[in-house]
């Protein structure tokens, strides 16, 4: 019987919780591949920034292809530090239940 109490065992939520971190972190890891920021965006949050201490906004920066590398690679790079994350723990967590029994 899948639910009964010897299936609850601390290997058992170790490899499962191990399988869902890693699970978690490959959809990060590709949601992180189409992350982007466009250069419209940045501009205009540029702006509002601006707008509310009350200057002139710096609206200089790179577009390629209508995007912004600079900020879509800050995006990128949160969305995958979150991924490695849940990468370690799903490793450590798997690694754990392989000594206990």
């Amino acid at each position: 019987m899948i639910y009964s109490a010897n299936y609850l065992t601390p290997h058992n939520i170790l490899l499962i919780g191990g399988a869902m971190a890693g699970v978690i972190a490959a959809g990060l890891w590709l949601w992180s591949t189409f992350a982007a920021i466009t250069r419209e965006q940045v501009v205009a949050k540029r702006k509002r920034d601006a707008a509310k201490k009350g200057v002139e906004p710096n609206l200089a920066g790179i577009s390629i292809d209508g995007f912004d590398p600079v900020e879509t690679l800050r995006k990128q790079s949160k969305i995958n530090a979150a991924a490695a994350l849940l990468t370690g723990l799903a490793i450590i967590s798997q690694t754990l239940s392989s000594f206990i029994d």
